[in-house]
């Protein structure tokens, strides 16, 4: 029955036990979407969208989604989430470690490398399962499971043939390849037995041989999640359509097995009585800018943006008044830092001319310092930049302790 809960006085405990409940029925309703991919209780990501990035990595658009009671009334807060898939086959993966691994070792590899890995199946649902291991022993020949046949006796079929008769548009090339292994319970020593052709490796391998840069892969893969708030509340209006689809997931017949058309997402909605009024709008809080004040003068900021009229001193920073020393791989980060430096300033009302930017091969903070000390310092400079990367930030103590104290 439909409740209004504005008029129910709770304790914290019942509430407890209320947005439980409701979480069970919000998951009942996403579930009877056809594509949706839950990877936790909460998680939804929708595979039908999945957007591929050069071949090689494929991420999935996705929200999760929580029940919040208050005094007001029930809400469902929804979050905007991506998930990034590999791309890679789980056999892939282990005929890649085997390859690398040639000296025998590969199995310790494997084992270790799926230890706790999430994969997806390509097939059905797209359900997700956490591997626990790998067996090397059991294969699609020698796995028997036990089924109902045609004449509604039980028997035994092997692994292999258990596709061909639930999923005969799959094709399975490798029928000797190991196994993963998904523990049914933490507690139970029964097995799920998961064909590595058929599962994609969930997150990004960064020993992928077919990714030359694997950082560059997770910028723009994380560039693709990052949307304006115009977009991502397009994408939040999605999941209204969601709740209220009156499209009926269909699970086609498999051997013996008749076909089955489920309850649509607005079936489950209606059977448990449950309304959706969309999204609450409200006047967000404007916040007055703040006067910022420097000697006898005060600027009024507008739109984010002022300009101090009175020059700040020093007046001006020549070019020759100061330097830049950075490594060679990282000028190009130097020069960008003082591009900004130099936009900023003008808003400032700051005169500074670009400096020289001196690189060096150093490898080492020694060797670094060592530059340094070949540099006239003492002589006309106001001011000595030093641009460190994340692979020289170690540079750092040695270099301070030349520029301050020695």
């Amino acid at each position: 029955n439909k409740v209004d809960l504005r008029n129910v006085t709770t304790t914290t405990g019942e509430n407890r036990n209320k947005r439980m409940l409701i979480d069970v029925i919000i998951k009942n309703i996403f579930q009877a979407n056809d594509g949706l991919v839950r990877f936790d209780d909460r998680s939804y990501f929708n595979y039908n969208m999945k957007t591929r990035l050069q071949g090689t990595a494929i991420s999935l658009p996705g929200f999760g989604t929580a029940s919040v009671i208050t005094v007001t009334g029930l809400y469902l807060r929804i979050n905007d989430k991506n998930k990034f898939l590999s791309g890679q086959t789980a056999l892939e993966k282990i005929n890649q470690l085997k390859d690398k691994y040639k000296n025998g070792s590969y199995e310790v590899e494997c084992k270790e490398f799926f230890s706790r890995t999430s994969v997806m199946a390509s097939y059905g649902t797209h359900r997700v399962y956490t591997v626990d291991d790998i067996s090397f022993e059991k294969n699609l020949d020698n796995v028997r499971i036990g089924i109902k046949g045609a004449d509604g006796n039980p028997k035994e079929v092997s692994l292999y043939e258990y596709y061909q008769l639930n999923y005969p548009g799959i094709k399975i090339n490798d029928r000797k390849q190991p196994l993963l292994m998904h523990k049914i319970s933490e507690d139970s020593l029964e097995v799920i037995y998961l064909v590595p052709e058929l599962m994609q490796i969930c997150g990004l391998d960064e020993e992928r041989k077919d990714v030359d840069d694997p950082q560059e892969v997770k910028k723009k893969l994380a560039t693709k999640g990052k949307l304006t708030p115009g977009e991502k509340m397009k994408k939040l209006e999605t999941i209204q359509k969601i709740i209220f689809n009156k499209d009926r997931k269909v699970i086609p017949a498999r051997g013996n097995k008749p076909r089955v058309e489920l309850p649509s997402a607005d079936d489950v909605r209606k059977k448990w009585g449950l309304s959706f009024d969309g999204f609450l709008t409200f006047n967000g809080r404007t916040i007055n800018p703040p006067d910022i004040n420097f000697d006898d003068g005060e600027q009024h900021v507008q739109r984010g943006r002022f300009r101090q009229g009175k020059s700040i001193k020093p007046t001006s920073f020549k070019r020759n008044d100061w330097v830049c020393f950075t490594t060679y791989d990282s000028k190009q980060d130097a020069q960008q830092m003082i591009n900004s430096l130099l936009r900023c300033s003008r808003n400032l009302g700051i005169e500074i001319e670009e400096p020289q930017i001196i690189a060096f091969n150093a490898r080492k903070a020694d060797e670094f310092v060592h530059e340094l000390e070949q540099q006239d310092l003492n002589h006309g400079k106001k001011l000595a930049l030093v641009v460190l990367s994340r692979k020289t930030r170690h540079f750092y103590p040695e270099i301070k302790q030349y520029l301050y104290g020695d």
